[in-house]
């Protein structure tokens, strides 16, 4: 099977309109995947599957580095890693 993950919603809207247009069958001759979800993924015939990341850590981190990188301009750059979790939904199922 082939497979398409798209790395934002607004990619991947831009992606199922292109794919609904072209009548391309999902998911007998493509499987859609995307990262973050969204409720206008159900609208579609074949709602994606997603990965769902904790958006709400990955910002809080974020700023927190951002507000360290302020008051000590010489800080060592960090990296972080959160796990996300797979949603399967139809577009993806056979």
């Amino acid at each position: 099977m082939e497979a398409l993950l798209f790395g934002s919603n607004v990619i991947a809207m831009h992606a199922v309109k292109y794919i609904k247009e072209k009548k391309i069958r999902v998911p007998d001759e493509v499987a859609l995947l995307c990262f973050d979800e969204t409720d206008a993924f159900d609208l579609f015939y074949a709602p994606l599957t997603c990965i769902r990341q904790p958006i709400k850590e990955m910002g809080e981190l974020a700023v927190k580095l951002l507000l360290a990188n302020i008051d000590n301009r010489n800080a060592p750059l960090q990296q972080a890693s959160f796990e996300g979790e797979l949603i399967i939904k139809s577009s993806s199922a056979r």
